[in-house]
């Protein structure tokens, strides 16, 4: 196997000279591929729809596509009015303009609900009158502005609902109907959901309003704030990480090719791949494009600082710059290879996550690799190779390597005097983890992502007022005989189920057709209290219905199909819980079957958008994991031609996961879409540093025959390099640490800690390991 090497190595050398031959025609070459790039990413087609997280077959997708036939839009928008009083003439005034400018500027504006704007049912002498108690003309007069209020605070079903029960807070709701053609846009401009967003934000933030301390909320208005400040602030952590990573270059590489080759080749490797995405028209989720791009600028750092490092090293030795080229793709090409296939084969585990968006992470990813290191492998030796021999550094040549390659060696001797105590902190630090790791939980709270982000503080707020909600989800009953909702049997566990449901943690109330029927039966019996109850007989019912609708009543329809077989209940949320809901789903699905024993069950909406998700990240974390260490042990023991050297490999590859998910576990950090990619990433990225190291080992050990000298010459040649690569790429994603939102703060903290894990082990542990196991073979004189 070793002479396996020693002509694979060649082989690499031998491609390094044809390189060099060829310089100028890859260097044009790849010029007109960057020009054709660019304009590729010209046609980037943005993806910013909510339904491109799930697959096209997702049950989820499925359900939400059939409640939509029957209910319309799930989605809406609201906005909060917060003052001393919301019924005084002026807050009243401002709310009856305020909600005709969104009815009539809001694209998919279907039915307002306010104040000033509802349908309120009031019974007169000749029967039942449905529309505003408040006129068109708000009054001033103190005694009719009383009158409303105290009709208003008579409809148990408005209060804490509409308007809170100290009259500090109301509700101004926006229904939408369901969107047109949503899958074809592809822009924030052109999105519906985000066209409607963007638009109610506009209106509520016009001067005229400024005073009145307004709130826009609800899905539309979340996703076209959440994906603006995502827009602004991956630029501004991208592009401070980036300046980052170039002072560290310009510090740690101190030479031209060091700084400039890393980043042409991370920039060509982007532009590439999102160039060719944009010519074949596959759509990009820009929320999640920067996984993608912080991966190909490591990895176009790490390759090609192996190569400048130990080009730079023979340079100073021999002072010939085409002999110093050779070497350095000789002694750094297969591993590099290596390195890139495993990292590949890491990334495209999240092809088994059963999220579309991580799908593309994965893919994308994978793909920016393979263009990085085809790009490094010809730009790097074609840049380096301009420019004039040297005389050999005389210092250098006659010491073989400047004072850093000596600490190293020095640092390999502490190695080796203490074995035992390093496998045994090492053992017990892995051991604490491990239980950290049974603490983790997947969470998308609110308090979890980081209430500092201006939209996530202002969401928070809302839903911790009386009247507000963030998120949701419908209940939904299917009976098969006509009418069936009607019956007052049905009906009444319907309002016990509903009532069930708000007292579940994190719901705030339970909205359903009982709550029209109930108050319909109390305004037909003089408004009496005593009658807000569901009738006991079922023409009864069905009159008092026929009557709400002959009278111009149409909130019914969001309550019930046509045909009355389909009930529904939504219920308000003020915080995302995972476990929680899970637990909700699990009693509403067995309580429904004993309360509705002929009835199909079904439950959608956001809430359970993202408790679905939640189980996807779960098992996709799990399996994407599993999946890579599977790969990455069968490949290194191919490769290496020895079981014992890929269970060695895995070792130091298997400590960043278990280093960064258990102290993530101990400190509380949830697992949601940022840090579910952290594990895969950082296998793609660790298996690197034990990949170079193993291999020059190897190498070393066919040379001299003997461990301790083959592992001191591995930490001389390859100690510089793998730290200088962990370095910079810490470098870069201690930008991450100084954003207010969690997602990227842990995604910078715990990959910074995996990362340093990763070369510490590396360092420490496989020294100790290759020392005890001899994998390479017996030592030989």
């Amino acid at each position: 196997m070793t002479k396996k090497l020693v002509r694979i190595n060649n082989w690499f050398a031998d491609k390094a000279n044809t390189i060099v031959k060829l310089r100028w025609f890859i260097i044009v070459g790849l010029i007109i591929l960057n020009v054709v790039a660019i304009m590729g990413i010209k046609r980037i087609q943005i993806d910013v729809s909510n339904e491109s997280w799930f697959l096209a077959d997702d049950p989820l997708v499925i359900a939400r596509e059939e409640f939509e036939d029957i209910f319309g839009n799930n989605d809406y928008a609201a906005v909060l009015v917060e003052a001393d009083d919301v019924f005084s003439p002026e807050i009243l005034k401002m709310m009856r303009e305020l909600g005709q400018e969104l009815k009539s500027k809001v694209p998919y504006a279907d039915k307002l609900t306010s104040i000033t704007d509802m349908d309120f049912t009031h019974g007169t002498e000749e029967g039942l009158i449905v529309g505003n108690i408040v006129p068109d003309e708000i009054p001033t007069d103190p005694v009719k502005i009383a009158e409303i209020k105290k009709q208003m605070f008579a409809k148990q079903s408005l209060v804490n609902k509409l308007f809170s029960d100290d009259a500090k807070q109301a509700w101004i709701l926006l229904r939408l109907s369901r969107y047109l053609n949503e899958t074809d846009n592809t822009s924030m401009e052109e999105y519906p959901q985000l066209v409607v967003g963007r638009i109610v934000t506009e209106i509520v933030n016009q001067e005229k309003y400024q005073d009145f301390n307004l709130k826009a909320t609800g899905m539309p208005v979340l996703n076209f704030e959440k994906r603006s400040y995502y827009s602004e602030e991956a630029k501004r952590v991208f592009g401070m990480s980036l300046l980052i990573t170039v002072i560290a270059l310009i510090i740690l590489t101190r030479s031209f090719a060091g700084v400039v080759v890393p980043l042409i080749t991370a920039i060509t490797s982007m532009l590439c791949v999102f160039g060719a995405m944009g010519w074949l028209g596959i759509k990009v989720d820009n929320t999640v494009m920067i996984m993608p791009v912080l991966l190909v600028l490591a990895v176009s750092i790490g390759y090609s600082i192996h190569i400048v490092i130990f080009f730079k090293r023979k340079f100073l030795t021999t002072g010939q710059r085409k002999e110093s080229i050779i070497y350095a793709v000789e002694h750094t090409g297969w591993p590099i290879f290596f390195t890139a296939a495993t990292t590949i084969a890491a990334l495209f585990s999240f092809l088994f996550v059963s999220i579309k968006t991580v799908r593309w992470m994965g893919l994308s990813a994978g793909v920016c690799v393979i263009a990085a290191y085809i790009i490094v492998m010809l730009f790097t030796p074609a840049i380096l190779s301009f420019g004039k021999n040297r005389k050999p550094h005389p210092e250098y040549a006659a010491k073989g390597g400047g004072w850093v390659e000596h600490l190293f060696v020095k640092f390999s001797g502490w190695v080796f005097k203490h074995p035992i105590k390093i496998v045994t902190v090492f053992t017990i630090i892995v051991v604490v983890l491990i239980f950290g790791i049974t603490k983790l939980e997947v969470d998308m709270s609110m308090k979890k992502m980081g209430l500092k982000v201006p939209f996530r503080a202002k969401l928070w707020h809302i839903n911790n007022t009386k009247v507000g909600a963030m998120w949701s989800y419908d209940v939904t009953l299917k009976f098969q005989e006509t009418g069936k909702a009607k019956n007052p049997a049905v009906l009444k566990n319907l309002d016990l189920l509903a009532a069930e449901i708000s007292k579940f943690p994190a719901v705030k109330r339970a909205s359903s057709l009982v709550d029209i029927v109930k108050d319909l039966n109390q305004v037909m019996h003089s408004d009496s209290a005593e009658y807000y109850t569901i009738p006991d007989n079922k023409e009864l019912v069905s009159q008092l219905l026929l009557l709400y609708e002959m009278s111009g009543g149409t909130e019914a329809e969001n309550w019930v199909d046509y045909d009355y077989t389909i009930l529904r209940i939504s219920a308000d949320v003020d915080d995302f819980e995972a476990k929680e809901f899970e637990k909700q789903w699990t009693y509403l699905e067995r309580r429904t079957k004993e309360l509705f024993p002929d009835a199909k069950y079904g439950v959608v909406g956001t809430a359970v958008q993202f408790s679905t998700m939640a189980v996807y990240i779960t098992k996709g974390q799990i399996r994407s994991l599993l999946i890579a260490l599977i790969v990455i042990t069968i490949l290194m023991t191919i490769v290496f031609a020895s079981m014992k050297t890929g269970l060695i490999g895995m070792i130091p590859n298997i400590a960043p996961a278990i280093f960064a998910s258990g102290l993530m576990g101990y400190l509380g950090t949830p697992l949601d879409m940022m840090t579910m990619i952290i594990g895969p990433m950082i296998l793609g990225l660790a298996v690197d540093d034990t990949i170079h190291f193993i291999n020059h080992c190897k190498l070393e050990f066919f040379r001299r025959g003997n461990y301790k000298e083959a592992i001191d010459e591995t930490f001389r040649t390859v100690g510089k390099a793998l730290t200088m690569t962990s370095l910079i790429i810490v470098l870069g994603f201690v930008a991450y640490l100084t954003s207010l939102d969690k997602f990227y703060f842990n995604l910078g903290i715990y990959t910074i800690v995996a990362i340093l894990a990763a070369l510490l082990t590396d360092f420490l542990v496989t020294p100790v390991l290759i020392l005890w196991t001899k994998p390479f073979g017996e030592e030989k004189s």
